[in-house]
């Protein structure tokens, strides 16, 4: 199947930022450009690992040799009017994982004076069977539908920002559940997962950064700061009011206060409102890259277009109420198709479940204006499958 080069429109608008003394980089409130509705768009190198950045000041990094073999859509919808949160910015559809079981919710972010910040999330009911876990044939675990907001403030950008600010900050993430398990006499035993997350950020340096454009070439040079994210989760778990009991909570395979560390680092330019780029930081190495080439467009103008290689969807001008066919590269067998207008609002989504298929097709609503989207179809985990640009016209 052959992938067609097709232009993708992001939203990016610039500002004046401030520069203080030899070169040094501040970011605030005005020139963190964040849309509370848009579809964000993060490329992956081929390349497994790269150079971990230097820190310090007046740094030159280089990054411009990187080519990229996909490209992940994160939309955002606009929130401020969202029952859930009356704080909130922005929300993303999101995945929520206990161990090998995952519930399906949104993800909300605020924005404020002091910084862009974690806010809380929902969730949706989701039952499992356990059977194969704790052994009895009608053992279940169930998440409820819940509105949680996380307890105490993370930061992910605060305002002002300068080399060498650093800020240490916890919050809470509760998952309320329901468990079943014959062999203890659990009958929809209420439960919860308590997670404390402990994240210290750091501005180590600033400099010039240069990335690898969507078609290979280099960027400008960037004017950038240089933030090291260092995270702990620690996780308990409580059913019935008390501490889970050790024998139960070993068949899932965890235990009370058992914790995870991570780290990596990110870029961050004034005149946009997300990292330019982000390497995690595995034993030494850079693995697990993300980069946003939109970061390196300047300009005046409100949208700009690069080019990425796209899967095939026909008929494309597609009409209202016409049948749109998108294949894919291997059959899969339930996904979802979500189409979103160029102010980064979902417009339409519709599940595409049946047998295993690399094709599927859809009926476009009847009263979808006439105009350019964008498409994506993403699988039960919310990883794009494929992607690209659709144009409306009567």
């Amino acid at each position: 199947m052959k992938a067609k080069r097709l232009s993708i429109f992001i939203f990016l608008a610039i500002s004046t930022w401030a520069f203080e003394g030899h070169g040094q980089v501040t970011i605030n409130q005005s020139s963190f450009l964040r849309a509370s509705a848009q579809v964000d768009s993060a490329y992956t190198p081929s390349q497994t690992t790269v150079s971990l950045p230097a820190e310090g000041s007046a740094q030159n990094w280089d990054y411009s040799t990187l080519s990229y073999n996909y490209v992940y859509l994160y939309t955002y919808l606009d929130a401020a009017q969202d029952p859930a949160f009356n704080n909130a910015f922005s929300k993303i559809s999101s995945s929520f994982s206990f161990q090998a079981f995952q519930t399906q919710g949104w993800n909300y972010d605020g924005m404020d004076a002091n910084g862009w910040y974690a806010v809380g999330r929902t969730t949706r009911d989701s039952a499992f069977s356990i059977t194969a876990i704790s052994g009895g044939a009608n053992d279940s675990l169930f998440f409820p539908a819940s509105t949680e907001a996380y307890g105490g403030r993370t930061d992910y950008m605060k305002f002002p920002t300068t080399y060498p600010d650093q800020w240490t900050q916890t919050r809470t993430e509760i998952t309320p559940f329901a468990l079943t398990v014959g062999a203890f006499a659990l009958n929809h035993t209420p439960g919860e997962g308590k997670r404390t997350q402990i994240e210290t950020r750091e501005i180590k340096g600033y400099g010039k950064l240069t990335i690898a454009l969507a078609d290979g070439s280099p960027s400008q040079t960037l004017d950038v700061l240089l933030l090291k994210v260092q995270r702990t989760s620690i996780d308990s778990f409580f059913l019935g009011g008390s501490l889970a009991p050790a024998p139960l909570m070993a068949a899932f395979g965890i235990n009370q206060g058992m914790s995870v560390y991570d780290s990596y680092y990110a870029f961050y330019k004034p005149g946009y409102g997300a990292p330019v780029m982000t390497i995690d930081i595995n034993s030494g190495a850079g693995g697990n890259v993300f980069v946003r080439p939109a970061a390196a467009r300047s300009g005046n103008i409100a949208i700009q277009e690069y080019d990425q290689a796209l899967h095939q969807s026909y008929p494309n001008p597609v009409a209202p109420a016409e049948q749109l066919h998108i294949d894919l590269d291997e059959p899969i067998k339930a996904a979802a198709l979500q189409v979103i207008n160029t102010n980064g609002q979902l417009v339409y989504e519709a599940l595409l479940d049946g047998q295993a298929s690399a094709h599927f097709e859809c009926t476009i609503p009847s009263n979808l204006a006439p105009g350019l989207y964008f498409y994506q179809l993403i699988n039960h985990t919310q990883r794009p499958l494929v992607k690209g640009r659709l144009s409306v016209q009567p």
